[in-house]
């Protein structure tokens, strides 16, 4: 696990990839910036605490940029194992970091209903933003699970960009501003 990461992490560093913030991913995506095509993005979700714990010392260390998507809940309940909102509070003023949603609770947008669906994705970044006192202008769809509806409360409750995960989800849907494919790294992966 940390082994791995610590020498994925490496890897770019040694290798010339520039790793951006979303707000420098955007801006790209946007035309606002020029990409030089060695651009890596690094996201997490949950809010998990190993990030604090064993990540983020890593991230320092090679000054690399990444992005948290955060589940209120678990975060506001101080979930065992999930990031508290003192300690969300604190990373949100790192420089390395942006936090970004992944609703209230985790769930799959696609199987609740239509009211439900637009509380996760509304609720969870007007929360988050009042309890950091900072705007969350990223979303991440839990279980990588969407539709056009779900994207369309998205880009409605005004989120830049939106992140999948699981093609197996959402392999219909090209790569927008609201439906970013993302690869997703195992600890398996050397």
């Amino acid at each position: 696990g940390v082994d791995s990461f610590k020498r994925q992490m490496w890897f770019l560093k040694t290798f010339g990839f520039e790793t951006i913030s979303l707000d420098e991913f955007y801006a790209i995506k946007t035309g606002e910036a020029e990409a030089r095509g060695r651009e890596v993005v690094i996201t997490f979700d949950d809010g998990d605490e190993t990030y604090l714990r064993y990540a983020l010392p890593i991230l320092e260390r090679y000054q690399i940029k990444s992005a948290n998507f955060i589940i209120w809940n678990y975060a506001e309940r101080a979930e065992e194992k999930k990031m508290t909102l003192e300690e969300l509070k604190r990373l949100s003023h790192h420089p390395l970091v942006t936090l970004g949603s992944h609703t209230l609770s985790h769930a799959d947008l696609k199987e609740i209903s239509i009211e439900q669906a637009k509380t996760e994705i509304t609720d969870s970044k007007r929360k988050l933003e009042k309890a950091l006192n900072k705007k969350i202008r990223y979303f991440c769809y839990p279980m990588g699970s969407f539709n056009e509806q779900v994207m369309g409360f998205v880009r409605e409750a005004g989120y830049r960009l939106a992140f999948r995960t699981a093609e197996k989800y959402s392999r219909n849907y090209p790569n927008t501003l609201h439906s970013i494919a993302r690869i997703k790294v195992h600890p398996r992966h050397k």
